[in-house]
């Protein structure tokens, strides 16, 4: 797997997910700031060890590392620059036909939502496991969470929250409780 964005949590998560499988191994880091990327790096190393596998040449410095990390030849990207940047990294890793791990939120304004759409559209055409279809429409792994893109208008002739607790949007498979 690839790291994008090395701060506390591209930390964590990269953590997280090297201890979720194993026959997961980090093979590229990238972020803006050098010294970021090697803290990341040391500390993984000491929870990781032999399953951290960044050679030099793999770790990435500047704000093209993330295209470099996705051209590295890593199978999954986790994605956990500040979110500002997460549409791009986002579209560019779904183009070039990676699974994807995007931490939350994945926009800070309207055209980064449009572009998390777009990338969801482009997901959902190249049909990778990762990403599901659903009655609902396009699930993509958002953090902690599944959030479901709506890719058509629906048509609902009474308030939501009433129709997802009946199943007329089909099966409801969680609850959140509490603000989002």
């Amino acid at each position: 797997m690839g790291l994008i964005g090395c701060g506390g949590r591209g930390t964590g998560a990269a953590a997280q997910a090297l201890q979720a499988d194993p026959n997961v191994i980090l093979y590229a880091m990238g972020d803006v700031f050098e010294d970021r990327l090697e803290e990341a790096y040391s500390a993984l190393l000491k929870i990781a060890g032999d399953k951290i596998k960044v050679e030099n040449k793999n770790k990435f410095i500047g704000f093209d590392a993330y295209l470099k990390v996705i051209e590295s030849g890593v199978d999954v990207v986790l994605l956990t620059t500040p979110p500002a940047f997460r549409p791009d990294h986002l579209t560019a890793a779904v183009n070039a036909g990676k699974h994807v791990f995007c931490e939350k939120p994945v926009a800070v304004d309207a055209p980064g939502v449009h572009k998390v759409l777009a990338a969801a559209k482009i997901a959902k055409e190249k049909t990778s496991p990762w990403y599901l279809d659903s009655v609902l429409g396009m699930t993509i792994p958002i953090g902690p969470y599944m959030v479901v893109f709506w890719m058509e208008p629906l048509e609902i002739s009474e308030p939501l929250p009433l129709s997802v607790m009946e199943g007329k949007l089909g099966t409801r498979n969680a609850n959140q409780i509490g603000p989002i």
